[in-house]
């Protein structure tokens, strides 16, 4: 698709070389920066004042080889972010002032930076290895996710910064900076072709790391290669992995890696076209195509209700999506729903957003900050679909109302068991209530060796019986693309939108399990309500059945075969269900992670059901409603 625009007369000669590359105002165009509204002003140059006199905090080989060790890669991940955040926060403050206030931090950022082993984080090791090496290779530079994102930091300070370095400091500063990234970037992405991301190897599925890479790897190009033969070679190379990430959508968009990811997936795709036009003189435009319109809606399909989003596999529940991202990309592709979500999201986010821009890259808070104006002038509210189904990842989406605060919210998930950043899920399926989760997915724990080693699935939110789904004779689902939904059959009008398929083949045949067609809906006559109706089937004779619902509300069992989720404001979900059917035992499952704490608190609860008899085939009916 991208690499077929390349195939125009002349589109050499349309792009531009590096003396024309200037997408954004760099420190010399005062008028510019000074005309930036003063809360965006004002906010980063706080930000950067806190990191006056700072002391870029130490990398050592021990704090590298501990993911090698024992797995973890917090020790070192976190005083590697630091220094780069630093330095991003007191380039921009030193655009915004211009008094050099913040120069001598950034001149040693750019030192500590360029003295470092490899710009590889410990944990990335491994994508270039046959195992994890306990330390960083000198002797060649791979480019992982952070490398490339070192990269463009560099290269934006750089242009950002025009002639100050040289005339406050020596012209030995920018050329260092060239010298790091043509060594550690640039000659390695143009002359390799045995990194995965790449795209030469068709065995291999492409996902978020192609569009992230490439999108900080074209910055690191454009602003700092002065050979207009390699700048070519380069576009040609990122259209290339470009067509073969976007081999891997369907036609309807869908993300099955979730709107976490969508950010630095479809998000970095966006990067990467508003580079690649502006660098060709729009001779590159694919914005008109289906595919690239559908890629960019997800994220607001998949928007639940403020920081709420729709979640599977990996994919925390609440996330902070970029409004003028979201927007921009709206206006590209001429899809005013976009446009009106993003808005919104901005404006509902307010200063708070504008206090998180600099915790992004340049490649983002930079066209933020010049197209602040006109995102807050547009005066549109987003209008939510009351049914959706994405076909391709076979998600389905079902609202009470247009609004994204009122009424009843359900999504159920088909698929498979070996989509990206997977877990044993299918049939997994979330209800919130007034924009406010009840029936959930967790989501995942913070990322060990163990997240993406051979023991993945022994991890507990990984499991199937963490999801709300059965377990058959106490057997779960597997991983596998071969364990997978089969029969979807998605139906919608203005009355219900339903989901049904059979999950039987996600369990292994020791489970017994001739078919189980489970059934999601949401109906929106009388009082609305949630149903789900699970309909089994043995092979040979019947198990055990185990159904597990998890919830962030403490349940409670109430009379007349009910259970009650109750919120924090008072609000609840009542489940009701076949009382005399079920033994029903309510589980507080502690949390220690950090970063699930910070998702739902110090515990979650799973509630178990378990029929006081199984006979070879039955069903199971429960209806969800607000209270």
């Amino acid at each position: 698709m991208i690499s077929q625009q390349l195939k125009q007369p002349n589109w050499v000669e349309q792009l531009r070389p590096k003396t024309e590359y200037k997408p954004y105002p760099d420190i010399s165009d005062r008028g510019a920066w000074e005309s930036l509204p003063e809360p965006l002003k004002m906010s980063i140059v706080l930000e950067a004042e806190k990191y006056l006199q700072f002391a870029y905090p130490p990398l050592t080989a021990t704090m590298y080889m501990e993911y090698w060790q024992n797995g973890n890669r917090t020790r070192y991940d976190l005083p590697y972010h630091r220094r780069r955040r630093a330095l991003t926060t007191l380039v921009l403050a030193e655009c915004i002032e211009n008094k050099g206030r913040f120069l001598c931090d950034i001149v040693n950022g750019i030192w500590c930076i360029s003295e470092e082993t490899s710009w590889v984080i410990s944990a990335h090791n491994f994508h270039f290895y046959e195992s994890s090496l306990p330390v960083a290779n000198k002797r060649r530079h791979d480019i992982d996710l952070f490398a490339a994102e070192t990269g463009s930091a560099l290269a934006w300070t750089y242009y950002l910064l025009g002639d100050v370095l040289t005339e406050q400091y020596s012209v030995l500063i920018k050329e260092r900076i060239v010298l790091e990234l043509k060594e550690r970037i640039i000659e390695p992405y143009l002359t390799r072709t045995d990194m995965w991301w790449m795209g030469y190897d068709e065995s291999v599925k492409l996902y978020n790391w192609t569009t992230w890479i490439t999108s900080n790897v074209l910055s690191t190009v454009f602003f700092v290669e002065e050979d207009d033969n390699k700048r070519t070679k380069a576009v040609e190379k990122a259209c290339f992995g470009l067509d073969r990430f976007l081999s891997t959508y369907h036609e309807d968009g869908g993300c099955d890696e979730g709107p976490s990811y969508w950010n630095k997936a479809a998000g970095s795709l966006f990067d990467c076209l508003e580079q690649l036009g502006y660098a060709s003189h729009g001779t590159i435009d694919v914005y008109g195509e289906p595919l690239i319109r559908s890629i960019a809606e997800y994220i607001f399909k998949a928007h639940i209700h403020d920081r709420y989003v729709l979640n599977f596999a990996d994919g925390p529940h609440k996330v902070t999506v970029e409004g003028d991202l979201i927007y921009r990309f709206g206006f590209r592709t001429g899809n005013v729903n976009l446009m009106d979500f993003g808005h919104t999201i901005a404006r509902r986010w307010g200063t708070e957003g504008v206090k998180q821009m600099q915790f992004f890259s340049f490649l983002r808070v930079v066209p933020a900050l010049f197209n602040y104006n006109k995102l807050m002038e547009h005066n549109q509210k987003a209008v939510y679909p009351c049914s959706l189904w994405l076909e391709g990842i076979q998600v389905m989406i079902s609202r009470e109302s247009a609004r994204s605060d009122k009424g009843l919210y359900v999504a159920v998930k088909g698929g498979h068991n070996d989509e990206s950043h997977n877990h044993n899920d299918v049939g997994q399926f979330v209800i919130y209530s007034d924009g406010e989760p009840y029936v959930i997915d967790l989501g995942v724990e913070t990322y060990t060796k163990e997240t993406f080693g051979p023991n993945r699935y022994d991890i507990w939110t990984m499991q199937s019986s963490y999801h709300n789904l059965p377990s058959i004779g106490g057997i779960q689902q597997k991983a596998g693309e071969a364990y997978k939904a089969t029969g979807c059959e998605y139906d919608s009008d203005d009355a219900q939108t339903s989901l049904t398929l059979d999950i039987a083949s996600t369990y292994p045949d020791e489970a017994g399990i001739a078919s189980w067609r489970r059934s999601v809906a949401l109906v929106r006559t009388g009082q609305p309500y949630v149903r789900l109706t699970d309909d089994y089937r043995f092979q040979d004779e019947p198990k055990e059945i185990a159904l597990h619902f998890l919830s962030c509300c403490k349940p409670q069992l109430l009379a007349d075969n009910v259970i009650r989720l109750a919120s924090g404001d008072g609000k609840g979900l009542l489940c009701h269900y076949e009382g005399d059917r079920f033994d029903v035992a309510l589980e507080r499952k502690d949390i220690i992670d950090e970063k699930m704490f910070l998702a739902w608190g110090d515990a979650v609860y799973r509630i178990v059901m378990r029929p006081k008899a199984v006979s070879m085939e039955g069903t199971f009916n429960f209806i969800f409603r607000a209270e």
